[in-house]
């Protein structure tokens, strides 16, 4: 086998082993005890935020507990109730909305 295919296969097998690691450490909404059916893995740097996971610049988040806010809102009525989503989980969260919203949306 050529070195740099067995590089790749050890570090596919590196990565899955940090990757399956990382799901009891994901952004979830509070008193959320399910299995996390919507797992995503997110780069962002200088988020600050060292409630969620430390000082990792990798964050796992379980997209299912966040998808009505995942979406810009479309009536006015839809904008307020987002806009008050956002505001208390990112308080229980003990983060700010933009880091939340970095978080949750593509």
């Amino acid at each position: 086998m050529n070195s740099l295919l067995k590089v790749a296969l050890c570090g596919g097998i590196v990565l899955s082993s940090a990757a399956t690691a990382v799901p009891e450490q994901c952004v979830r909404l509070p008193n959320k005890d399910k299995v996390c059916e919507h797992v995503i893995y997110k780069t962002i740097r200088d988020l600050n935020a060292p409630s969620i996971v430390g000082d990792r610049d990798v964050y796992c988040v379980c997209l299912q507990d966040f998808s009505h806010l995942i979406l810009p809102a479309q009536t006015e009525e839809e904008r307020e109730q987002q806009a008050l989503d956002i505001e208390d989980i990112s308080r229980q969260l003990d983060i700010t909305e933009q880091q939340l919203l970095r978080l949750i949306r593509y």
